[in-house]
């Protein structure tokens, strides 16, 4: 059996002052605003940090309204104690376990438990009721050494009063290499391990956790964990739509510690795992701190798999995307991903999508039922990941984000990435604040067409599709539906032709035409990946493009994969 003797608890050296520890990659955003780690104004919260050797468990008892669990009635002397920490330049605490004395309060000899909680006798404000908004947040230390079991090791859980399946658990792995997992169970639906991580980032280092629930069968839950010293993130997940309650259960609580399996015992040594400034707020109330992850994260992750299913879009295991899933099968119909996101403030926010397509597919998405946007995304393979960028006005308060293709399969989805807001206000009119093509799936007319080759095709959303039509000049009119503001358009060009052309627009069918766009001397290809684009501001609700000739072309005709109209409707 490979067993090491737990340390003695240091002093602390004499006349050392407590010096707030401070980072010098810090500098995170100030305004962190989506519900991946819920919006905090306020700094009423319970704290627990160590203040000194003795009176350890009557510290707890008095903080968090619960005594700590501990193997202390078989194996004499208390498994929760303090020492001085010369990294933090503070007391901290010490949670012991011993691989042949301890066991589980003298209840289970399989396992092992030194551990704190709430529970029932805790302050209401402490324990997690239906609806409410909890945040945790806390430091904690695994030896250089540190061997975790083959079955589990937890240091982390969310569980319901009075026993039974965690909601949440960071446990500790063997395996080759050690992992980091991040579980979740509910009583409807079970997750499993969210999140898998290297273990050895995590050894001989303090780190940092901000976790985030809201206690609902449709709730919301993320964590983010940053290595103290350099403030380098170890582990991140969210979700906006999960099962965070248990319907059986009062309220559920957080507990912390060690609390692992004997099953491989040969496997274990003697631990010492180091904790301090346990933290818990409700609501709008704040946990405060002096290291990284002060203030807000200037990124919000959210994971794809998290979303709202609808059709045939499904949950993909992907050993290469984040978290080894994502989501698949969007588009072609019915089948579309919602995402829940509550924003702080109303404002623009930059968005990343991060997706795989070994072909060229479209993607579209809108908020709250409002506008619509898109874009044409091949990331060169099904197992490479890309990103694309783009920005989105969300309202204060939840938002709903729906992904969809209706004619089309769209590409697969690994995660979503929020920045920190961006300013701006919305249109004062009142209408949709997300700039979409409004050209896609709207009526059209053409001059002529080729069988099979029609011109609603240019409209479609597909670049695997084409409108054709031999010889020039030609023109094709795209009716919006109703007057819209302009911002831009774009060709995407058969064979990446470079095509001679003018945009116009008009409010009325029949005319009068104003140009917009001239293109008469082009001779930029209009690729798939990089479509002739134009920067306009003109308003009006028919758009027309008239393709005189090509620029380098010998052929006669005139072939357009997509032809779209940025903007928004008036």
């Amino acid at each position: 059996m490979n067993t090491s003797t737990v340390p003695p608890i240091p002093t602390p050296p004499c006349a050392v002052v407590r010096k707030p520890w401070r980072s010098s990659a810090s500098a995170l955003a100030a305004s962190f605003a989506l519900t991946a780690l819920a919006s905090a104004t306020a700094q009423a919260a319970v704290t627990v940090s160590a203040d000194g050797p003795g009176n350890t468990y009557e510290l707890f008892a008095e903080k968090l309204g619960a005594d700590p669990e501990t193997p202390d009635c078989r194996h004499a002397g208390r498994h929760i104690a303090e020492e001085w920490n010369a990294e933090l330049n503070t007391h901290v605490f010490a949670f012991l376990a011993h691989v042949d004395e301890d066991d589980d309060r003298c209840i289970n000899s399989d396992r092992q438990r030194s551990e704190v909680k709430t529970a029932s006798s805790s302050p209401d404000e402490l324990k997690g009721t239906l609806g409410e908004t909890h945040t945790y947040r806390w430091k904690f230390k695994l030896d250089s050494g540190f061997q975790p079991s083959y079955s589990f090791t937890h240091v982390h859980q969310i569980k319901g009063d009075g026993g039974g399946m965690p909601l949440i658990t960071l446990t500790p792995r063997a395996g080759s290499p050690n992992k980091m997992e991040l579980i979740h169970n509910s009583d409807s639906v079970n997750l499993g391990k969210v999140k898998i991580v290297d273990l050895e980032p995590f050894m001989g280092e303090w780190v940092e956790v901000i976790e985030t629930s809201r206690f609902d069968d449709h709730g919301t839950y993320s964590i983010r964990i940053k290595r103290l010293r350099d403030g380098q993130e170890l582990m991140s997940w969210s979700s906006n739509d999960i099962d965070m309650w248990l319907n059986d259960k009062p309220f559920v609580r957080p507990k912390w510690g060690i609390y692992r399996s004997l099953n491989h015992k040969a496997s274990l040594r003697d631990e010492k795992v180091l904790f301090n400034d346990f933290c818990i707020a409700e609501g709008d109330d704040q946990c405060s701190g002096d290291g990284p992850g002060d203030g807000e994260p200037d990124v919000t992750t959210i994971e794809a798999e998290t979303a709202g299913l609808h059709g045939q879009a499904k949950v993909l295991s992907k050993s290469f995307m984040s978290g080894g899933k994502g989501l698949g099968y969007i588009g072609n119909g019915d089948n579309w991903a919602e995402f829940r996101v509550n924003a702080k403030s109303a404002d623009y926010y930059p968005m990343t999508l991060h997706f795989t397509s070994g072909k060229t597919r479209t993607l579209y998405w809108s908020v709250n039922g409002a506008g619509e946007d898109s874009a044409a995304l091949n990331s060169g393979g099904w197992s490479q990941v890309k990103a694309y960028e783009d920005s989105l006005f969300l309202d204060a308060g939840d938002n709903v984000i729906r992904f969809y293709n209706t004619s089309a399969w769209a590409p697969d989805l690994d995660k979503i990435e929020f920045g920190a807001p961006a300013g701006g206000e919305p249109p004062s009119d009142g209408g949709s604040t997300t700039v979409a093509n409004l050209a896609q799936g709207k009526p059209v007319s053409c001059t002529d067409e080729e069988d099979g080759n029609g011109c609603s095709r240019a409209v479609d959303g597909d670049v695997e599709t084409r409108w054709s039509a031999k010889y020039f000049p030609q023109a094709l009119t795209v009716d919006l539906g109703s007057k819209s503001q302009i911002s831009a358009v774009e060709l995407v060009a058969y064979k990446d032709r470079a095509y001679h052309y003018v945009v116009e627009i008009s409010d009325a069918a029949a005319g009068p035409w104003t140009q917009i766009v001239d293109r008469n001397d082009n001779a930029t290809p209009g690729t798939i990946e990089a479509p002739n684009h134009d920067e306009v501001d003109a308003a009006g609700r028919y758009v027309r493009i008239r393709v005189n000739d090509a620029n380098v072309y010998d052929g006669d005709w005139t072939s357009l994969l997509e032809f779209r109209v940025l903007g928004v409707s008036l």
